[in-house]
């Protein structure tokens, strides 16, 4: 799907605007709008925005398709910003950390947070497509409701890891129960390996 996806926008983007879909993505801008669009959604479903701090490079850019740089970035700090609001019911003075590092092959994110971790024998469950920690009855709530719902779909770990892997890049997760989890993603730069389409 996402190999057709590609050809598609890279068929209409150059009859269109005469140029591919391959962009140079700055991480730095990328994960502040994603920062920004978050801190919106936060505040419209738990009254609070979160605490969220960058470092590394601001001006460094590679190419990559802008859309699923975002996406990933977006889905990876959407759940430590639940995971961080959920331990305690209230942001409090608890940070989530984004550190940019840039290889020689490719770009690495580590995302860091306090929201108390899990059991590693989850992270197969959570990369599957079918798991969710929310209980099905709250996202109802919030779909009723009209919130914003910050988890519970099921697809956003598997489908960042997916766009991620698909130009060579991976997500890992390290958790430590009882404290936090470092999702760290890479990102090849060099976009010079075959599309990974069989798992």
């Amino acid at each position: 799907r996402i190999g057709v996806r590609i050809l598609l926008g890279q068929y209409i983007s150059l009859h269109e605007r005469n140029k591919g879909i391959l962009e140079p993505c700055n991480p730095y801008e990328i994960i502040s709008d994603v920062i920004e669009d978050l801190s919106n959604m936060s505040f419209d479903t738990y009254g609070e925005k979160p605490i969220i701090n960058i470092h590394g490079d601001k001006d460094h850019k590679f190419y990559y398709v802008p859309g699923f740089v975002y996406y990933v970035f977006f889905e990876i700090i959407k759940n430590s910003v639940k995971a961080t609001y959920d331990k305690k019911n209230m942001f409090d003075d608890d940070p989530i950390n984004v550190y940019i590092s840039k290889g020689t092959d490719d770009i690495v994110v580590k995302i860091t947070d306090t929201g108390g971790g899990f059991n590693k024998d989850l992270v197969p469950q959570l990369f599957s497509y079918s798991y969710s920690s929310t209980p099905i009855l709250q996202v109802k709530y919030m779909l009723d409701s009209g919130r914003p719902v910050m988890g519970g779909m099921g697809h956003g770990l598997p489908l960042s890891r997916l766009y991620s892997r698909y130009f060579g890049g991976d997500i890992q997760l390290i958790t430590f129960n009882g404290i936090g989890t470092d999702a760290i993603i890479y990102l090849n730069k060099i976009m010079d390996n075959a599309e990974k389409v069989i798992e």
